[in-house]
């Protein structure tokens, strides 16, 4: 080789060997040149190629594990000096891309499983608008603000399924989401998007097993709802009466509700029971809730509520549910207690009893006010059965005795309906309730008991009955990390 040979190839740019993540993400051609393509150093993109495969076809799924877990838990650190560091926006969206293509998920296909499952439980934000903000920023192929980025984040958490033979799986995503989170509240303080994204990570929390972490972010949600006024929504008319709201008001008006109603089903499984809602209960003249869940509804100016809402049935339960938690609080010595016990039994089996016989529990629609009412009803006799014997009647230990196998036999009847339906693939885990497995392993409890006492009304298949749902609802949400 010549010395003007070697001159021209030691100032020629060194090139990858494939594209780099930024251009094959964003599906632009790429000069591969290093350390920085021509497409990324042009507009300033953060730019990173991945390792080529060996050769000789063998791989390193260990070393691949360890990259995917540094991607992950240390991304920030992955775009080079403070120098280079793109806007926080674009990075953020950058990441939030990066992690989506490597859990093999789309946008679209992240909002259709959020819309079709969580949502019908918890609809806290309108399709058509996630939809057209979408659209948009892929239309402009720019980067959304960062509040965005980290819901899609949060959305593909909630929605993610495990064991799906990909790199990203729930619990190694749940680290990065929530290291984001506090990075995007950092920057913008408080939003609606940044607010959806903190329940979102609430509920998978909560679903988690995890309540007290639960319980330590909806902290932080509720001051962010605080922060954007949700509190201070005002209507011209009071629910039932006929009202016009725009989509807008609409879905605010369910963050609202999700706020309310996600706080006190967490504060039920929090340990210390003085613990009190950061949020007050709303007032009868603040509309309840809609379902959100079809062009009627998300519309603007076509906000004719005809008749209660699944979602407005839910707050309906949180509203007794939320006067259980306050009744729990007073001291045993309160007189008063009992008494008070006693009356939001009577209305929550009433409220049960007319759900029940109106509509079939099936999942994802009449069960999701049922478990919070049931869950209520559970706290109530279980707090009764706590007192001394010698503080209070034996009938009115007896009754609630009687109460618990009441209640025990309704969600036995409820989860074999909804293991039949998960078994003939009528319906998705993902549209259980979230607080399933807290009810679920109440009611094992009740029964586990009985047949120590070798009652003869508990017969095994009972039991058998909660501990195969719960077991479906474990694998779903609490599912063990491979390796």
């Amino acid at each position: 080789m010549t010395e003007a040979e070697e001159t021209t190839k030691a100032s020629a740019p060194y090139c990858a060997v494939q594209v780099c993540t930024t251009c094959k993400i964003r599906k632009k051609r790429c000069d591969k040149t290093l350390p920085i393509c021509g497409y990324c150093a042009k507009r300033n993109l953060p730019c990173r190629y991945e390792e080529f495969p060996k050769s000789n076809g063998e791989s390193d799924p260990s070393g691949f594990e360890i990259s995917v877990n540094a991607m992950l838990m240390q991304m920030v650190s992955l775009f080079g000096p403070l120098g280079n560091m793109p806007p926080a926006p674009d990075r953020i969206w950058y990441q939030a891309q990066r992690i989506t293509h490597l859990a093999s998920l789309s946008l679209g296909e992240i909002g259709r499983r959020y819309f079709n499952n969580f949502h019908k439980w918890l609809p806290l934000m309108s399709y058509h608008s996630f939809q057209e903000e979408t659209t948009a920023y892929d239309r402009n192929s720019c980067s959304p603000p960062a509040d965005f980025s980290i819901l899609t984040l949060a959305m593909c958490l909630i929605t993610l399924q495990p064991n799906r033979g990909t790199p990203i799986t729930p619990q190694r995503l749940y680290g990065t989401v929530k290291m984001l989170f506090a990075e995007v509240q950092a920057m913008m303080c408080a939003s609606d998007r940044l607010l959806q994204a903190g329940l979102l990570i609430a509920a998978y929390e909560y679903a988690n097993g995890r309540p007290e972490a639960a319980h330590i972010t909806m902290g932080t949600s509720t001051r962010i709802a605080f922060a954007i006024g949700l509190h201070k929504l005002d209507f011209e008319q009071a629910y039932p009466v006929v009202i016009h709201m725009s989509a807008e008001e609409h879905w605010r008006c369910n963050l609202w509700w999700g706020v309310i109603i996600l706080e006190r089903l967490i504060i039920c499984e929090i340990k210390d029971k003085a613990q009190k809602p950061i949020t007050e209960y709303p007032q009868s003249e603040f509309p309840l809730p809609t379902d959100l869940g079809g062009d009627r509804m998300d519309s603007p100016g076509t906000g004719r509520i005809a008749q209660i809402s699944n979602f407005g049935r839910q707050a309906q339960a949180v509203f007794l549910l939320d006067q259980v938690l306050a009744a729990r609080r007073l001291p045993q010595t309160n007189k008063c207690r009992i008494l008070e016990f006693r009356r939001l039994d009577e209305s929550l089996q009433v409220f049960l009893s007319m759900l029940m016989s109106t509509t079939t529990p099936k999942i994802g629609h009449g069960c999701s006010p049922i478990a919070p009412a049931v869950r209520a009803l559970f706290l109530i006799h279980k707090e009764i059965l706590d007192y001394p014997p010698d503080t209070v009647n034996m009938r009115c230990l007896h009754y609630s005795q009687s109460a618990l196998e009441m209640i025990t036999n309704v969600v036995v009847d409820v989860a074999r309906h909804h293991k039949e339906q998960i078994a003939c693939q009528n319906a998705q885990v993902d549209l259980l309730p979230l607080s399933c497995s807290y009810t679920l392993h109440l009611a094992m409890k009740n029964i586990r008991d009985c047949m120590e006492l070798s009652c003869p009304h508990r017969h095994p298949s009972d039991l058998d009955s909660l501990v195969q749902l719960d077991r479906v609802f474990s694998d779903r949400w609490r599912g063990k990390e491979p390796g």
